[in-house]
Formats: C-alpha cells, structure tokens, sequence
C-alpha cells in the first residue's frame, strides 16, 4: 500500500514532541529557486509586468476537449543541460494532464535562460525562462529512480511553472489562487511521482505547509497576503507555502479517494474543467466571485464548519486589500529533518520562533513591501496565567529561501498546555506588535489523525475550557490546550463542544462555552455568523493544529 498523507502527518508526530534545544540566533541558507507568477513582459527597470494587467476581457480560445504541450529549449539555454531539461518535461507532463486536467489550449512551449533575476524563474507567454541549472552530475545521461542525476527543488519550480502553462489564454483575478493552484498541483505530481518511484521532485511539501497553515495564517492578512502579486511579497516562500495549503484542504477535504490514491484526488482537475468552461463562454479573465462560485458548486463538504467557498474568502492569504504601513509577523515552528536533509516544520513545542517585518507602500497591483531589516525584536513567551517562561531578541535579517531570522527555544521541561508569544519592534514612527501561540502537547505518540487545538477568548487572551465530543476521545486537555482523536479514521466530520472548566471539570448538561471556527485577525471575511450555537462541525482531513475562539453561550 502506498503512504498517504495521513501516514506522513503521522510520521512528522504531530505528537511525537521531540526535545527542544537551543540554537543561535540566525538566519538559514539555501538554493534560491523561486516563481515569478505568469508575465507578459518586464518593465524597463526590469520589473515583470503580471499578465492580469494584459489580458483582455473575452472570451478565451479554448481547445475542444482540452489542449495539448509540445517542448523544446532555445539557443540561450546551455546544451548540457537541454536533454535534462526535455526528459524532466516528458517525465512530469502525463502525470500533470491527469491530475491536474489538460492544458487550456494546444501550445509550444519554449525553455529560455536568463539570470538577470538571479534565484527567480517565470512563466510567459509559451515560454519557461529559467536563471539557473540544476546541480546535477555532467554529462547527463538519463535520471532513473535506481540511478537518480536530478535535482529535487530545480525540478519542483520548473514543474511549477509547466503547469503556468496548462492556463496560458486565461487569467486568474490574482497570485493567491494562480499560484495556489499552480503550486499545489505541482506538489500533487511531485508526491505521485515519489509514490509511483519515478522521479524524486521536493520542493515545497504540503506536508509542511499543511501542518504550518494555521500558524501562519494566526500572523493575518495584512502579514500575510495585501498584495494581488506575490513577487512583491516581504517573503515570498510563505506566500508560496500558504496558498497552495489552501488547495490542498480543498483537495484533500473534498475528495472521495482514499489517501495516498494520487490519481484519485480529482479537485484541481475539476476546478479547471470549470473554469475553462466559463473562460470559453464568458470571459478569458476570471473574477473572484466566479472562482468562488466554482469552488462552492465542486465542493459538498465543509471546512472548519464552514462552506468550503465561504471558508477560502475568510483565509487571509487570499485577501488582496492589505493598508499601507509597517508590519510584523511571528510564529512558532518545530524544526525536524525531513528528505535530503530539509527542515520540516510543525507548530508545536517550538525549537525555533522566526520573525520578520517589513512596510507596506501602494495599493492593489502597484503594492511593495519591503524588508525591515538589522533592527532588534524583543520576543516573549507567556503561559496562560500570563508568566513569563523565556524572553529574548532576533536582529531582523534578509530571509534566505525558506526562513526568516529567528531565536533559539527549548520547551523540553514546560507543562503541557497552551503558550502566546509576543514579538515588539521599536520604530520612529512607533512600536508595532505582533502575536501568535502554540502548544506543548504530552509525549504521546499519535497512531490514527487527531486535532490539535488552542482555545483562546475574543480579546486573544487564553479561554479556560476542555472540548468534549461523542464522535472522539480526548488524549490531552490542560492549560487551554487539548488534542481530540476521533473513534473514525475516515474523513467524516467531528461534531465538538467546548465546556467551561473552572475547576478542571466540565459541568453537566448544555455547554456553557463553545467554540467557533477563528475568523483570522485581519481577515476579510464578512460571511461569519458571530451568533455562538452550542455545536459546531469541524471535517479533519489531515493532521493540524487549531487556534480557535471561545465565546459565552
């Protein structure tokens, strides 16, 4: 039997905590491959112009019964690498058609090398352009999985931007869902190629993103998302993390596959089945309000207690209107050693608390952000009685490809429960804040796919209650942190209720607190129904860990 994504969840140990250790403040290095998005040219200060700019409102050209690609490599690229290159896109694109449906229309699609922006690769109009090669033995001569000569990452951002070209024709409202989908059916072919043990393609793994998502979407939109054009990101690798976890819980959450059945998992495949079909009839360019309605018709399973249309507007990395201003962000990650010898992340019982800050200028398309950068941040850790378990500082620094600065933290000796931490910069225009939390969980090795959550109140401060529910057993609840693992292993919601706990007992009969999935600081929903009930639905399709508020009856 293939390894599913639950199995992987289980293996990471979303409970499995290992011990904490200290580590010295700094910033991580690594191979730079990132996604310009989709262009159709660059400006003469060599900045790329985002194709929505472009495109015109008609309808598109659509290929009757879906598009086909054919490859080739121009003069600009090194022969060397040419046949690499060509075997990698013969390799990946079957695997793409069927799982992330055929091209929108039948196109050639040209490799071109260009390291003016060294670290960033595009995809326009037909052409891949690429700034450098992968780190492979020369002379190639064929990738095999007994005898591997690929690179694993170059591989996943060339296979990224094939797929750009799957919606060459057509145009999405922004980078969060262009991306997002770009990015998670890349990460799709990637995993079905490692289960198949054909062809080794990590680059970022939904693992990590899925297991990270709502810590990072705890920082809110105006971190996380304010721009409808990732390249401009402060740090792009989170926007690249983030978005595609919003597909893969689409993707994983709706399907009727069983996990780890790759070529089941038929969400994205749909998704651009309907969008084509609007592009045809309609309009080449595809608003937000006809994407989310095609999210709503494809999918009949909540998520968090939400529909799931309802649910993607009130995540706040598909917020585009974030204000002008200085920012800053924090959260907490612990780091293990994943494949090759890369981090993974989880968000409990932390090793490492990474922050970053930057400002904020213009709006919609002509928004920047830009690095804060070697100024100090005084960072605090607080129980939920509001002690102080370790305070320290980070000098903010250049993010290398997946990380941001950060500091040391070792929670091997802490009580189980839940913790905030606090991060504060010191600017001339003023101090700015930012918060997020995190649990040490009990040393409890997870066999089946649990919830992980943090109950906090309206006001951010911890909420003093353990949930309940018929359809689970609860492994661990203390200190405003609990882990629920329900009686199905199947994708079945869990019906939880969240009792008031004043003496470390729930009362009997009705719950006097509840909890209701968070609408994220900053968020731009305005679709959530702040009336309490006294149960709410919460699907688990994967493995994850929770903030969730916590308000009276």
């Amino acid at each position: 039997m293939k390894p599913s994504l639950r199995a992987v969840f289980c293996i990471l140990g979303l409970l499995s905590l290992l011990a904490g250790h200290a580590i010295p403040v700094t910033a991580d290095s690594a191979d730079q491959f990132l996604c310009g998005g989709v262009v159709v040219g660059f400006t003469e200060e060599g900045e790329p112009i985002p194709q929505r700019l472009k495109m015109a409102e008609v309808p598109a050209t659509i290929t009757p019964g879906g598009g086909t690609l054919t490859f080739s490599v121009d003069e600009s690229v090194d022969p060397a690498y040419a046949q690499y290159i060509l075997d990698l896109f013969h390799t990946v694109y079957p695997v793409a058609v069927q799982l992330y449906g055929p091209p929108v229309r039948s196109l050639h699609v040209v490799v071109h090398f260009d390291d003016s922006t060294p670290g960033w690769f595009w995809y326009s109009s037909g052409r891949i352009i690429i700034s450098s090669y992968p780190r492979i033995t020369l002379p190639y001569t064929g990738t095999t999985w007994a005898l591997p000569n690929n690179d694993p990452r170059w591989d996943a951002v060339v296979t990224h931007e094939l797929l750009h070209a799957f919606h060459d024709g057509i145009s999405l409202s922004a980078s969060w869902n262009e991306e997002g989908m770009t990015e998670a059916g890349a990460e799709l072919v990637g995993e079905y190629l490692w289960d198949e043990r054909v062809r080794d393609i990590l680059g970022r793994t939904p693992q990590y993103n899925l297991l990270m998502y709502d810590t990072w979407s705890q920082m809110g939109a105006d971190v996380l998302s304010g721009t409808p054009y990732a390249y401009y990101k402060a740090v792009p690798d989170l926007f690249y993390r983030s978005v595609p976890a919003v597909f893969w819980m689409l993707l994983s959450g709706e399907t009727e596959a069983a996990a780890g059945s790759w070529a089941d998992y038929t969400f994205l495949a749909d998704l651009n089945r309907e969008l084509y079909t609007y592009a045809a009839t309609h309009s080449a360019v595809i608003p937000d309000s006809v994407f989310y309605e095609t999210i709503a018709s494809l999918s009949p399973h909540p998520v968090d207690g939400l529909p799931a249309a309802t649910w993607v507007q009130s995540q706040p990395v598909v917020s585009t209107a974030g204000p002008e201003g200085e920012f800053l962000a924090i959260y907490p990650v612990q780091v293990t050693t994943g494949r090759h010898g890369r981090d993974i992340c989880a968000p409990m019982s932390p090793t490492r608390l990474y922050t970053y800050a930057f400002a904020r200028t213009g709006e919609g398309w002509a928004a920047r952000e830009t690095l804060i950068l070697s100024q100090t941040v005084q960072l605090g850790v607080y129980d939920v009685a509001g002690q102080a378990m370790w305070e320290g500082s980070v000098i903010l620094s250049k993010p290398a490809y997946d990380t941001c600065a950060y500091a040391g933290i070792d929670t091997t000796a802490w009580p189980a429960g839940a913790y905030k931490v606090t991060a504060t910069l010191d600017l001339a225009t003023g101090p700015i804040h930012a918060e997020n939390y995190f649990y040490v969980g009990p040393d409890t090795t997870l066999a089946e796919q649990g919830l992980g959550l943090i109950l906090v109140n309206g006001q951010g401060g911890f909420a003093d209650a353990v949930p309940s529910s018929p359809d689970a057993i609860t492994l661990f609840s203390q200190r405003s942190a609990a882990v629920l693992l329900p009686h199905h292993a199947d994708r079945a919601p869990l019906n939880l209720r969240v009792f008031a706990h004043p003496k470390g007992t729930p009362p009997p009969g009705a719950p006097y607190m509840l909890y209701i999935p968070i609408a994220h600081v900053n968020s731009s929903a305005a679709t959530l129904d702040p009336t309490p009930t006294h149960t709410v639905t919460v699907p688990l399709p994967y493995t994850r860990v929770k903030t969730l508020v916590v308000a009276p009856q």
